[in-house]
Protein backbone atom coordinates (compact mmCIF):
# COMPACT_ATOMS: atom_id res chain seq x y z
CA UNK A 1 0.00 0.00 0.00
CA UNK A 2 1.25 3.88 -0.56
CA UNK A 3 -0.62 6.01 1.09
CA UNK A 4 -0.39 9.96 2.52
CA UNK A 5 0.52 10.54 5.52
CA UNK A 6 -2.49 10.53 8.04
CA UNK A 7 -3.72 11.00 11.44
CA UNK A 8 -2.57 7.59 13.42
CA UNK A 9 -5.49 5.86 14.09
CA UNK A 10 -6.15 6.29 10.47
CA UNK A 11 -2.55 4.60 9.19
CA UNK A 12 -3.13 2.21 11.81
CA UNK A 13 -6.44 0.96 10.36
CA UNK A 14 -4.72 1.16 6.61
CA UNK A 15 -1.87 -1.15 8.30
CA UNK A 16 -4.73 -3.65 9.61
CA UNK A 17 -6.14 -3.74 6.50
CA UNK A 18 -2.80 -4.87 4.19
CA UNK A 19 -2.28 -7.11 6.97
CA UNK A 20 -5.47 -8.80 7.89
CA UNK A 21 -4.97 -11.81 9.00
CA UNK A 22 -1.86 -10.47 11.47
CA UNK A 23 1.27 -12.59 9.69
CA UNK A 24 4.54 -11.46 10.35
CA UNK A 25 5.60 -8.91 7.27
CA UNK A 26 8.72 -10.58 4.95
CA UNK A 27 9.60 -7.13 3.93
CA UNK A 28 8.24 -3.50 3.37
CA UNK A 29 4.53 -3.63 2.38
CA UNK A 30 3.18 -0.23 3.00
CA UNK A 31 5.13 3.38 2.01
CA UNK A 32 3.63 6.71 3.30
CA UNK A 33 4.41 9.90 1.51
CA UNK A 34 5.25 12.50 4.18
CA UNK A 35 5.48 15.38 2.06
CA UNK A 36 1.80 16.47 0.86
CA UNK A 37 0.46 19.36 -0.89
CA UNK A 38 -2.70 19.74 1.52
CA UNK A 39 -3.53 18.28 4.57
CA UNK A 40 -7.28 17.61 3.68
CA UNK A 41 -9.46 16.56 4.90
CA UNK A 42 -7.17 16.50 7.82
CA UNK A 43 -6.18 19.53 9.97
CA UNK A 44 -2.76 20.76 10.18
CA UNK A 45 -2.43 19.73 13.61
CA UNK A 46 -3.41 16.33 12.87
CA UNK A 47 -0.79 15.77 10.18
CA UNK A 48 1.81 17.65 12.32
CA UNK A 49 1.19 15.44 15.18
CA UNK A 50 1.46 12.38 12.75
CA UNK A 51 4.21 13.38 11.35
CA UNK A 52 5.77 13.44 15.00
CA UNK A 53 4.89 10.37 15.81
CA UNK A 54 5.20 8.21 12.69
CA UNK A 55 9.13 7.21 13.49
CA UNK A 56 8.60 6.19 16.88
CA UNK A 57 5.27 4.28 15.79
CA UNK A 58 7.58 2.73 12.85
CA UNK A 59 10.53 1.58 15.79
CA UNK A 60 7.81 0.01 18.19
CA UNK A 61 5.58 -1.83 15.68
CA UNK A 62 9.22 -2.99 14.59
CA UNK A 63 9.98 -4.11 18.18
CA UNK A 64 6.75 -4.90 19.80
CA UNK A 65 4.25 -6.12 16.91
CA UNK A 66 0.63 -4.94 16.76
CA UNK A 67 0.81 -5.26 20.72
CA UNK A 68 1.37 -1.59 20.83
CA UNK A 69 -2.47 -0.74 19.45
CA UNK A 70 -3.54 -1.89 23.05
CA UNK A 71 -1.64 1.02 24.78
CA UNK A 72 -3.51 4.31 25.37
CA UNK A 73 -0.68 6.45 24.33
CA UNK A 74 -1.06 5.61 20.39
CA UNK A 75 -4.77 6.45 20.77
CA UNK A 76 -4.35 9.91 21.77
CA UNK A 77 -4.70 11.20 18.37
CA UNK A 78 -8.01 9.84 18.49
CA UNK A 79 -9.06 12.70 21.27
CA UNK A 80 -6.98 15.02 19.95
CA UNK A 81 -9.12 14.27 16.51
CA UNK A 82 -12.30 14.69 18.64
CA UNK A 83 -11.28 18.22 20.25
CA UNK A 84 -10.56 19.18 16.62
CA UNK A 85 -13.59 18.65 14.90
CA UNK A 86 -15.50 20.37 18.11
CA UNK A 87 -13.09 23.22 17.35
CA UNK A 88 -14.21 22.34 13.76
CA UNK A 89 -18.36 22.64 14.70
CA UNK A 90 -17.73 25.34 17.06
CA UNK A 91 -16.17 27.73 14.28
CA UNK A 92 -18.90 26.66 12.12
CA UNK A 93 -21.71 27.87 14.33
CA UNK A 94 -19.95 31.21 14.71
CA UNK A 95 -19.49 31.42 11.18
CA UNK A 96 -23.41 30.45 10.67
CA UNK A 97 -24.79 32.28 13.49
CA UNK A 98 -22.78 35.96 11.91
CA UNK A 99 -24.25 34.29 8.91
CA UNK A 100 -27.29 35.02 10.09
CA UNK A 101 -26.98 38.58 10.35
CA UNK A 102 -26.89 39.13 6.97
CA UNK A 103 -29.16 36.86 5.47
CA UNK A 104 -31.27 33.63 6.19
CA UNK A 105 -30.09 30.44 4.65
CA UNK A 106 -32.23 27.06 4.92
CA UNK A 107 -30.15 24.04 4.49
CA UNK A 108 -29.71 20.62 5.97
CA UNK A 109 -26.67 20.07 7.70
CA UNK A 110 -24.97 17.79 5.14
CA UNK A 111 -25.60 20.51 2.30
CA UNK A 112 -23.47 23.33 4.47
CA UNK A 113 -20.75 20.14 5.39
CA UNK A 114 -20.60 19.74 1.34
CA UNK A 115 -20.67 23.32 0.52
CA UNK A 116 -17.25 23.74 3.43
CA UNK A 117 -15.89 20.65 2.36
CA UNK A 118 -15.73 16.84 2.41
CA UNK A 119 -17.22 14.82 6.01
CA UNK A 120 -15.10 13.22 8.48
CA UNK A 121 -14.87 9.40 8.60
CA UNK A 122 -14.57 7.42 11.84
CA UNK A 123 -14.39 3.56 12.69
CA UNK A 124 -17.14 2.32 13.71
CA UNK A 125 -19.50 -1.41 14.50
CA UNK A 126 -22.19 -2.46 12.21
CA UNK A 127 -24.89 -2.96 13.96
CA UNK A 128 -25.10 -6.56 12.49
CA UNK A 129 -21.69 -7.47 13.95
CA UNK A 130 -22.29 -6.17 17.39
CA UNK A 131 -23.18 -8.84 19.22
CA UNK A 132 -19.44 -10.65 17.35
CA UNK A 133 -17.24 -7.62 18.34
CA UNK A 134 -18.43 -7.71 22.05
CA UNK A 135 -18.03 -11.64 21.90
CA UNK A 136 -14.24 -11.02 20.46
CA UNK A 137 -14.14 -7.64 23.01
CA UNK A 138 -14.52 -10.23 26.58
CA UNK A 139 -11.95 -13.12 25.23
CA UNK A 140 -9.38 -9.74 24.53
CA UNK A 141 -9.73 -9.49 28.29
CA UNK A 142 -9.63 -12.73 28.90
CA UNK A 143 -6.79 -13.12 26.80
CA UNK A 144 -3.43 -14.35 28.52
CA UNK A 145 -0.66 -13.89 25.37
CA UNK A 146 0.44 -11.67 23.12
CA UNK A 147 -0.17 -13.80 19.87
CA UNK A 148 -3.51 -14.66 21.43
CA UNK A 149 -4.66 -10.85 21.70
CA UNK A 150 -3.24 -10.13 18.41
CA UNK A 151 -4.92 -13.17 16.42
CA UNK A 152 -8.74 -11.78 18.49
CA UNK A 153 -7.53 -7.87 17.73
CA UNK A 154 -7.19 -8.96 13.79
CA UNK A 155 -10.69 -10.50 14.62
CA UNK A 156 -12.19 -7.50 16.02
CA UNK A 157 -10.48 -5.30 13.16
CA UNK A 158 -12.17 -7.58 10.62
CA UNK A 159 -15.72 -6.14 11.52
CA UNK A 160 -14.53 -2.31 11.92
CA UNK A 161 -16.37 -0.36 8.77
CA UNK A 162 -15.74 3.59 7.84
CA UNK A 163 -18.54 5.13 8.61
CA UNK A 164 -19.64 9.38 7.88
CA UNK A 165 -19.18 11.67 11.16
CA UNK A 166 -23.08 12.20 10.56
CA UNK A 167 -24.16 8.91 10.83
CA UNK A 168 -21.31 8.07 14.13
CA UNK A 169 -23.16 11.32 15.23
CA UNK A 170 -26.38 9.54 16.27
CA UNK A 171 -25.01 5.83 16.35
CA UNK A 172 -25.65 3.47 19.62
CA UNK A 173 -22.97 3.33 21.66
CA UNK A 174 -21.77 0.75 24.20
CA UNK A 175 -19.15 1.45 26.36
CA UNK A 176 -18.21 -1.81 26.48
CA UNK A 177 -16.76 -1.59 22.81
CA UNK A 178 -15.97 2.14 22.73
CA UNK A 179 -16.72 2.39 19.37
CA UNK A 180 -20.46 3.49 18.17
CA UNK A 181 -22.54 1.22 16.70
CA UNK A 182 -23.74 2.12 12.99
CA UNK A 183 -27.25 0.57 10.65
CA UNK A 184 -25.32 -1.52 8.07
CA UNK A 185 -26.74 -3.30 5.54
CA UNK A 186 -24.65 -6.25 3.89
CA UNK A 187 -25.22 -5.05 0.32
CA UNK A 188 -25.48 -1.37 1.08
CA UNK A 189 -22.90 -0.83 3.52
CA UNK A 190 -23.50 2.07 6.26
CA UNK A 191 -27.30 3.31 6.48
CA UNK A 192 -27.67 7.01 7.07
Amino acid sequence: MITEIAPIPSLIQCFGRVNRYGHKAEKTNVYICRKIDSTKPYSNVLISESNKKLPELVEVLEQVGEEIYLKEEFWEDERLFERDILNFEDNITKILEMMNNFYSVIAEESDILNMLGREEIWLAVPNIYKDNVLELRKKLRQATSFDERKRIYALIKGYLTHAPRSCVRNAEWIDELNWPIVKYDKELGVIS
